[in-house]
């Protein structure tokens, strides 16, 4: 049985079967799109239907009738009996034949919901527990599954495929993101209609199960460990960090949302899904620091148009809630950047700094694994022009089109990625009748979004082409110095949350400092603020000297370690005075932000 559209929003598909290999238990739990959730009948499952439906679980009416409970044990007896001289692929398609027989039979595809018999109810709900159980069951959730004439087709189309780009970008970057597959439902002779197909992941909290202080009309949340606590702390999220510089790179301002629901917490770590928005806005590229702060021009918009009233049109433009990114280590956000850059160029490091962040290694490794080759892109097409046949003349043209492309240019792996979704695309268009004029539309929109993608990703290498060749632990040095000596507080910008790290307090407010590398092992460590230069000996011991308007130092590589030291046990201290005092430390000559001090300021040591 072929999925088909439904016919109007009022039916479901709980109870039904999609496709041959996938049964509908629920229906999908939230959001804007509808849709639903599947299970895919392989081996897994019939094993844990055949459970399901024993005796002493099948339960006594008004439930299950006497004939319906009759049926499920009859099926279930089918499903156990010995598979004799089958194959295992042999024995699944005669277990999915039982199934869907005994499915079909009692509903056909999308229907009204009072028509779903209660024996089928309860095996849905059953379905349900078991997935929440298992990590084995491998079950999805459908986005987009519109009713005909519901949303206007084109258009629901793009933002399909807008997501889909973004989930792979997303799945290329770090395993810890969702699944997804993008699927095609026909209706009628022409119409195609895109579902996306996102992998269920069990034990998955939203991010909004942390957030506190991200409301109206500022949206500069935080992450804490109990937001019912007297005194809030910020909680740590391995891989948060990371996938900052992917964020900004998508230009992604609903990358975490108004309340945190884009984005979860599962198996420990950050988990990446909804990328609904990438490269949809403008991108903020062309203001990026290489600390990661950037310029998010509609939060400095008056309060009234950040607002949720009738002329809060800026609150929806603004890059929500990113402060949640920040309370990490720089250089855990550059481990994203060297991610993002194998992508961008294929290139690694250096062995010295790949050696110096733990894991990068593997996951540079695993983006050559999974980045699409030339030749298989090329043997992919020209196995799409044997099943497009001869009569499609305009078809041919494209794929011979790309076939010479790939041929002859030497692409990057991101546009290896972008040619692997629009050959995927046109594949899918060939086996689902699709007209030639809308491949073209879709095509000209992902390469909408891959134009974005080469602006972002060029800018994105220029400002950090000085600190990629720095090795974590030297990096770790230029975060701990500018924390240090910038206007800084280890409390939210509310005062409620005790943070993970200092806070600088403002983007202007920030003292950089650099490092750069000499041939004779040495570094020079430098800062264009020479105001400093008197703290800077006084407190590090080191002799900066004044030159081009910036103060520099020669450090010897076995000082390196050392002055990490120093400078650490300071932030240590500043910031155990502060959560003590209910001060903010400052810096002298510097006037710093104090939520306890008058008129907001301090400048007390």
């Amino acid at each position: 049985m072929d999925a088909v559209i439904r016919k109007n929003k009022e039916l479901t598909r709980v109870g039904s079967l999609f496709g041959l290999t996938q049964f509908c238990y629920a229906e999908k739990p939230r959001g804007t799109e509808p849709g639903f959730r599947a299970i895919d009948l392989n081996a897994v499952f019939f094993q844990e239907l055949v459970k399901i439906l024993a005796d002493e679980h099948l339960p006594a009416e008004p439930i299950l009738t006497g004939e319906a409970r009759a049926d499920l044990c009859n099926l279930r007896r089918n499903l156990a009996a010995p598979p004799g001289d089958l194959t295992p692929p042999q024995d699944l398609a005669r277990k999915q034949n039982l199934f869907n027989t005994f499915i079909s039979t009692l509903i056909k595809g999308p229907h009204e919901p009072s028509k779903t018999p209660p024996g089928i109810q309860w095996l849905c709900n059953e379905i349900k527990e078991a997935v929440a159980a298992s990590t084995q069951l491998s079950a999805w959730m459908y986005k987009f599954d519109y009713a005909e004439g519901q949303k206007e087709r084109i258009k629901t189309n793009k933002e399909a495929l807008r997501e889909y780009v973004g989930t792979y970008l997303a799945r290329m970057f770090s395993e810890q993101n969702q699944k997804q597959e993008l699927f095609w439902l026909k209706n009628g002779e022409k119409d195609c209609h895109a579902l996306l197909a996102c992998g269920w992941k069990n034990g998955l909290q939203d991010l909004t199960s942390f957030l506190v202080g991200g409301s109206e009309p500022d949206y500069k949340g935080i992450l804490v460990e109990n937001k019912e606590a007297v005194i809030k702390r910020s909680k740590y999220i391995p891989g948060l960090g990371k996938n900052l510089i992917f964020a900004i790179a998508t230009s992604d301002r609903d990358a975490i949302g108004k309340e945190a629901q884009n984005k979860g917490f599962a198996d420990g770590a950050f988990y990446g899904f909804d990328y609904g928005k990438a490269y949809e806005g403008s991108e903020v590229c062309s203001s990026l620091q290489d600390d990661f702060s950037f310029e998010d021009y509609y939060a400095k918009t008056p309060s009234l148009f950040r607002s949720s009233f009738l002329f809060g049109i800026a609150r929806h433009l603004m890059y929500r809630n990113y402060s949640v990114f920040y309370d990490t280590d720089l250089s855990e956000r550059m481990f994203g950047f060297h991610v993002l850059r194998k992508m961008i160029t294929g290139d690694n490091p250096s062995d010295e700094i790949s050696a110096s962040y733990p894991g990068l290694k593997q996951e540079l490794q695993r983006i050559d694994e999974n980045t699409p080759s030339v030749s298989l892109l090329v043997k992919q097409l020209c196995a799409t022009r044997i099943a497009c046949g001869e009569d499609k003349r305009l078809f041919l043209i494209l794929i011979d089109t790309y076939i010479n492309m790939l041929s002859e240019e030497n692409s990057s792996p991101f546009n290896l990625y972008f040619t692997k979704i629009k050959i995927d695309l046109l594949d899918a268009a060939v086996q689902q009748g699709m007209p030639y004029e809308e491949l073209i539309d879709y095509i000209k929109f992902i390469n909408e979004m891959a134009m974005k993608a080469t602006s972002s990703n060029q800018q994105i290498l220029a400002v950090f082409n000085k600190r990629a060749l720095l090795t974590k632990e030297e990096i770790d040095l230029l975060d701990k110095l500018e924390r240090y000596f910038s206007p800084s507080s280890i409390k939210s910008p509310d005062g409620k949350v005790i943070l993970n790290h200092l806070r600088i307090e403002s983007a202007g407010g920030r003292i950089p400092f650099q490092l750069a590398k000499e041939e004779d092992g040495s570094c020079t460590l430098s800062t264009s603020n020479t105001k400093l230069i008197s703290q800077l000996s006084s407190e590090l011991g080191l002799a900066f000297v004044l030159t081009n308007e910036q103060l520099s130092c020669t450090i010897k590589a076995a000082k390196l370690r050392p002055l990490i030291q120093i400078v650490q046990e300071k932030l240590a201290r500043s910031g155990d005075l502060e959560q003590n005092s209910g001060k903010i430390r400052a810096i002298p000559g510097l006037l710093v932000h104090s939520p306890y001090s008058q008129n907001g300021l301090s400048t007390s040591p």
